[in-house]
């Protein structure tokens, strides 16, 4: 079971940068940039050859841009592929410490979901 983030500009290996910050490397987790040079045929190649017929979460940054089109595209190809759009820290976070244990990935996706949606807040200093 693996974990790929990609997204527009550097997001992915951002996301990679934080996590390898706060809770250090994971081997399960990888990213791939999409630096908008295509209309996304080398992200394609680069995802397929990442997710190597294996269960794979590909996380996007948005929902309806190129890098969650061609995973979308790739996960009705592969039964093994699920997409969520709208990857956030908070997400990645919980997946470093909980995939290792996951049994399936359609497990985590509804607590993951959850996750990515508390952490978005509107702080109220009053």
């Amino acid at each position: 079971m693996q974990i790929i983030i990609t997204g527009h500009g550097h997001f992915a290996s951002g996301m990679m940068s934080a996590l390898a910050l706060i809770a250090g490397e994971n081997a399960q987790i990888c990213a791939i940039d999409f630096d908008g040079a295509d209309d996304g045929s080398r992200l394609a190649t680069a995802l397929k050859k990442q997710s190597n017929m294996t269960p794979t979460l590909i996380l996007t940054d948005l929902y309806g841009g190129t890098p969650f089109r061609q995973a979308a595209l790739m996960a009705m190809q592969d039964s093994n592929i699920r997409v969520v759009a709208g990857a956030n820290l908070g997400m990645v976070l919980e997946l470093a410490m909980k995939i290792a244990h996951a049994k399936t990935l359609d497990s985590m996706l509804d607590n993951l979901v959850e996750v990515g949606r508390e952490n978005i807040v509107i702080f109220n200093h009053q």
